[in-house]
């Protein structure tokens, strides 16, 4: 029957009939009235039909049959959609499976909870050695800095310390020497004024000793300053131009004598301070000529004419010289007390309040009854 009913479309007119849209009966999502059950069973025998037409052969083939083959071939797969529509809108889904392994054991549980506290224990270490290692760094370049800073500041402490008195030395008084000289006695000097407060010499006497080096060294510098020795040398040396025999250059007249008349009182002194300190003859003739050596270079020394700036740098080493010496006058002399100075560092209240404890607790505690076989225990 649809055989013939698609001949007889084909062979109506002989031309091909214009598709025409399906009709609301044929849609899948039209409304069927009927009840759920036989609607999808009509669907699927009319899918059925329409998909045995399909496969027939044709047995009237002409121009006609390809164009007019298309709306039942539409028709048919339409027919099939909607029956696999219906059939996929009644089953019902499928229940989930039941997990039939065993639940994990208690100790199996407790593995995964360590193995989580490990991983996550393991994740904050590496966090952590990231996070110090980037402050490490940061860390090293600050200390970099810091030192440099402080290298800086104490190469700029010594470059002041020592070019200050070479400075002056030059400014002031016309050489470098002088600030090399000054700067090296004032150093000495305050090293064994503080060794002197650390051997418990009283301030005070630090202070009376610093005051009494600067007025000696400002007598010598106001003398030197007035070339009062070279104006004594001069006198002594024209008086015996005069009255003696001496053909000396009056040039070189002051210096002659100072060399002279100090060389002769230094190997003096030597001589009796070589017998004194050697006892013996070869002491007293080595004093002799260490004395007339040094005292010929000092008569030497204040037989020159010096300028106001020589002069003051003068008296300022003579002050510089003298302050560590007075300082320590004591210990040179040996009138230091060193007993004073041992009972100040040991702890004498302590070892005498030990020693009277021990000696109450023995004349305290009786002793004890002897042994049969033995003597007395205390």
């Amino acid at each position: 029957m649809a055989r013939c009913r698609r001949g007889h479309l084909a062979s109506w007119g002989g031309r091909p009939l214009s598709p025409e849209p399906p009709t609301d009966d044929l849609r899948p999502d039209a409304a069927d009235p009927r009840p759920p059950g036989a609607s999808d069973a009509g669907a699927a025998d009319a899918g059925a039909a329409d998909a045995g037409a399909a496969s027939a052969p044709d047995p009237a083939p002409d121009a006609a049959g390809p164009a007019s083959a298309g709306p039942a071939s539409a028709a048919a797969g339409d027919g099939a959609g909607a029956a696999g529509d219906g059939a996929g809108a009644t089953l019902p889904p499928e229940p989930p499976t039941p997990d039939d392994s065993p639940p994990a054991s208690v100790r199996e549980q407790f593995g995964r909870t360590r193995l989580a506290a490990l991983r996550l224990l393991a994740a904050h270490i590496d966090l952590a050695k990231a996070e110090l290692s980037i402050i490490a760094d940061h860390a090293k370049v600050a200390v970099g800095l810091v030192a440099l800073a402080v290298g800086l500041v104490i190469f700029g402490a010594t470059l002041v310390g020592i070019g200050t008195p070479l400075f002056l030395g030059e400014w002031i008084f016309g050489s470098i020497a002088w600030g090399i000289l000054h700067g090296f006695l004032f150093a000495l000097a305050v090293a064994v004024s503080a060794v002197m407060l650390a051997l418990d010499i009283p301030p005070s006497s630090v202070v009376a000793t610093l005051v009494a080096s600067v007025v000696v060294g400002t007598l010598v510098g106001v003398v030197f300053a007035l070339n009062l020795p070279n104006a004594g040398w001069t006198a002594l040396g024209d008086w015996l131009a005069q009255n003696t025999t001496i053909a000396v250059d009056a040039g070189s007249r002051p210096l002659a004598v100072a060399a002279v008349v100090t060389g002769a009182i230094g190997a003096l002194v030597g001589l009796i301070l070589g017998a004194r300190a050697g006892r013996s003859f070869s002491a007293a003739i080595l004093g002799l000529i260490s004395g007339a050596i040094l005292g010929a270079a000092f008569g030497a020394f204040t037989a020159i004419t010096f300028s106001l700036q020589v002069a003051a740098a003068i008296g300022i080493a003579i002050a510089l010289a003298l302050w560590p010496v007075l300082v320590a006058r004591p210990v040179i002399s040996g009138s230091y007390d060193w007993e004073a100075l041992k009972a100040r560092y040991w702890p004498g209240l302590t070892v005498e309040t030990a020693q009277e404890t021990m000696e109450l607790l023995q004349a305290r505690i009786p002793e004890m009854p002897s042994r049969p076989g033995g003597g007395s225990r205390t």
